[in-house]
């Protein structure tokens, strides 16, 4: 959730490759820029980028989402990317009340 009364939740997408054959998906706070959830692995699909979302959802909301943001909005910042764009990763953002934002 926000940090203050004003702000909006809001959180980050990023891919970073660690070597040739590492790769992480990571969740980002907006407002405070620490890594609320991650993912690694041998490539970067879909369930890798849902995993890393399941993961900041879980850390950060451990009573349960819906509950939490009943009178807010939570945003996910990506890029245009397939695994971000997939019709499965945005149904899951949907679901979970997430509103996607994309990059350009």
């Amino acid at each position: 959730m926000g940090h203050k009364p004003q702000e909006k939740s809001a959180y980050s997408m990023k891919h970073r490759l660690w070597s040739s054959k590492q790769k992480s998906q990571i969740v980002l706070d907006w407002c405070t820029k620490e890594i609320i959830g991650y993912s690694l692995s041998m490539r970067s699909k879909t369930d890798d980028w849902l995993d890393a979302v399941e993961a900041a959802v879980t850390n950060r909301f451990p009573e349960g989402i819906r509950e939490a943001l009943k009178n807010q909005q939570l945003f996910l910042l990506s890029d245009n990317g397939c695994q971000s764009t997939s019709q499965r990763f945005m149904m899951n953002c949907s679901l979970l009340g997430i509103a996607q934002i994309f990059t350009t």
